[in-house]
């Protein structure tokens, strides 16, 4: 009640929002965490052929991927409808544990990778020839470099 008068409760009009992906002035049509995206890029990157939605660390990879407008942040290849989708590469190795650590609320730790340049990486180099197991170490120091390497990230 204002100076005896009855008064209209206001209601907040929310503003349109900008698409994270294409930029485009426009109604919201679903979010992920702080990122809004129109209904157009929603189908268009977050809805699988099946026509089910994409859930938890498979989102927030896509919106890394977005993100970087699906360019390899390593050579700048461009990915193509039709190719594997660009990996997602986490900058501070957090070791077997990588689906624990897609969460959306930190992803300036992760980066898209075209496979070629991810699988080239110096530290998945090293995994891939331990998980075979036929390497033959023949340097002390680089056996004392790699041990700690795998003490490191297994947690030891």
């Amino acid at each position: 009640m204002v100076n005896g008068k009855y008064q209209m409760p206001t209601r907040k009009v929310k503003a349109p929002a900008r698409c994270f992906r294409c930029g485009e002035l426009a109604s919201i049509f679903r979010t992920h965490g702080d990122y809004g995206f129109c209904k157009e890029c929603w189908n268009t990157h977050f809805v699988r052929g099946t026509g089910t939605e994409l859930e938890g660390t498979d989102r927030t990879r896509e919106v890394v991927r977005i993100r970087d407008r699906h360019i390899c942040q390593q050579c700048f290849r461009h990915w193509k409808i039709g190719e594997r989708r660009f990996d997602i590469h986490h900058v501070e190795d957090c070791g077997n544990l990588t689906y624990a650590y897609d969460k959306i609320g930190d992803i300036s730790k992760l980066r898209t990778m075209c496979h070629k340049c991810h699988i080239n990486l110096p530290e998945n180099i090293m995994k891939m020839k331990f998980r075979s197991g036929n390497v033959r170490i023949t340097n002390p120091r680089a056996y004392k470099v790699i041990r700690d390497w795998q003490m490191r990230t297994r947690g030891y």
